[in-house]
């Protein structure tokens, strides 16, 4: 230990000499070279830093958007509570005069759009989003188990094959359906 440690001196004191008989320029060109190492250090935590930023915004902004969304289906209910049976109370709207039905069947695609739209934001943004919001699973079979409006508008979605307009929610459906708990069901679905 104690040689190694008269090597370091020696080292340093042979520097300092040569350090004396450099110019200014070279002088402070080895300083340079002895900081760099530190600048490399000290930008790359800089960007690292910007980085978790980046992310933080990211997710702060899908965390508003997906709470204002969900806002906005609260206020439905809250403007038009002659609806909210359609959804959560298992009554069908096919008995339901105009123009209720057709706000029934609005807010169903409304539902729709907006569940289909978070699943595809999960799936996209899934390992940003990883612990900031709580799965919408639960609350998609909830509905596919008491809204029968919802059950008929994601069938009639899933007729049209390829040109239909949503997609990873017909997965929670069909596993509603399988287990015979979906509000509503087509009548060959219903025979089996």
């Amino acid at each position: 230990m104690l040689a190694l440690g008269t090597l370091i001196v020696a080292v340093l004191i042979v520097a300092a000499i040569r350090v004396a008989e450099m110019s200014w320029l070279e002088r402070l060109a080895l300083v340079g070279t002895a900081l760099s190492p530190l600048l490399i250090i000290g930008s790359a935590y800089l960007v690292l830093r910007q980085v978790e930023e980046a992310s933080s915004t990211i997710k702060a902004q899908l965390f508003d958007a997906t709470a204002g969304r969900m806002l906005d289906l609260s206020r439905v209910f809250i403007d038009f509570p002659e609806l909210r049976p359609y959804f959560y109370e298992g009554v069908d709207d096919a008995t339901a005069p105009e123009p209720l039905r057709s706000r029934v069947r609005a807010v169903a695609e409304l539902h729709l759009d907006y569940f289909d739209t978070e699943l595809l934001r999960t799936r996209s943004f899934g390992r940003t989003l990883r612990g900031s919001l709580p799965s919408f699973d639960p609350w998609i079979r909830g509905l596919f188990r008491t809204s029968p409006a919802m059950c008929k508008r994601i069938e009639e979605d899933g007729a049209l094959g390829e040109e239909g307009w949503y997609d990873s929610i017909h997965l929670l459906y069909r596993q509603v359906a399988a287990l015979g708990e979906a509000a509503w069901m087509p009548a060959p679905l219903a025979d089996e």
